[in-house]
């Protein structure tokens, strides 16, 4: 690692790879693959930059998670997306066999979602998970796609054609909105005017985020790979094969393109 004081060596049991700073950058959320000899599952924990000690997160009402109550996971998550003051960091899970959350472990319930959003708190560290209701995670992962605004949480599933909201504060389901279902790549944006721009591939459903009316269909020159608006709002990006193209973020006119060799995906625009 490398901080102010220059570079450092951290050695750590086990099999742990970095996933995100703290907000205050004096610790590293790491994730802890078990059994580290041939890793199946892990949790996610806090190395402390100060004493070089891995801790388990806290609960939501801040908390420590107690031993044996902390939640493992599969695979990687879809997608993840930091709030805008970079306080908190959401991963999306899909296909998640046999998960329990923390406080499935803590009251002996069982969970029985398919996919769900990681919400971890950067500044307070602590982490819970918001489930999210069928058909999430029954169709392909990469037909999911994640957006995040300081008030709302945004999933879609092109699969089923579904568009779920959620309150970023109390993280509770708030309701759903339908589009056409497609068997597209998902990316998912949200604009200041108060749109939800939903792509399936090259086309993206427009809706109106407080009645869910749908206001128009784009037709992108390329399937999306990632959507992101300017900074001030007037352009929306997307990532395409071996290029990234904006529109007017208005009308959704082709505005300019350029090549870019080898693009995976549009995660920012500054």
């Amino acid at each position: 690692m490398i901080g102010p004081g220059g570079p450092r060596k951290v050695h750590l049991p086990g099999c742990v790879e970095p996933d995100a700073f703290t907000a205050d950058g004096q610790g590293l959320f790491v994730l802890d693959w078990l059994p580290a000899g041939a890793p199946e599952t892990y949790r996610v924990r806090m190395l402390d930059l100060n004493d070089g000690q891995v801790y388990p997160l806290f609960t939501r009402d801040k908390q420590p998670v107690p031993t044996g109550a902390e939640e493992q996971m599969r695979g990687r998550g879809r997608q993840a997306v930091y709030s805008r003051e970079r306080q908190t960091l959401y991963t999306l899970y899909t296909h998640q066999p046999d998960h329990q959350h923390t406080r499935n472990l803590l009251t002996g319930t069982r969970s029985h979602v398919h996919a769900f959003v990681h919400v971890l708190h950067l500044s307070e560290r602590w982490a819970y998970c918001l489930d999210l209701p069928d058909p999430f995670g029954q169709g392909p992962a990469e037909g999911h796609a994640l957006a995040v605004d300081r008030s709302q949480i945004s999933v879609l599933d092109t699969a089923s054609g579904t568009v779920l909201h959620a309150d970023a504060e109390t993280l509770e389901v708030q309701r759903v909105a339908r589009i056409p279902a497609g068997r597209g790549v998902a990316s998912l944006a949200l604009d200041a005017p108060g749109r939800v721009l939903a792509a399936d591939g090259g086309t993206v459903h427009v809706l109106d985020r407080g009645s869910d009316q749908v206001l128009g269909t784009w037709t992108l020159p390329s399937p999306a790979r990632g959507l992101r608006l300017s900074p001030d709002g007037s352009r929306l990006y997307a990532g395409g094969t071996d290029e990234a193209y904006w529109l007017d973020a208005a009308s959704g006119a082709l505005a300019g393109r350029v090549p870019v060799a080898g693009l995976t995906e549009i995660l920012s625009v500054r």
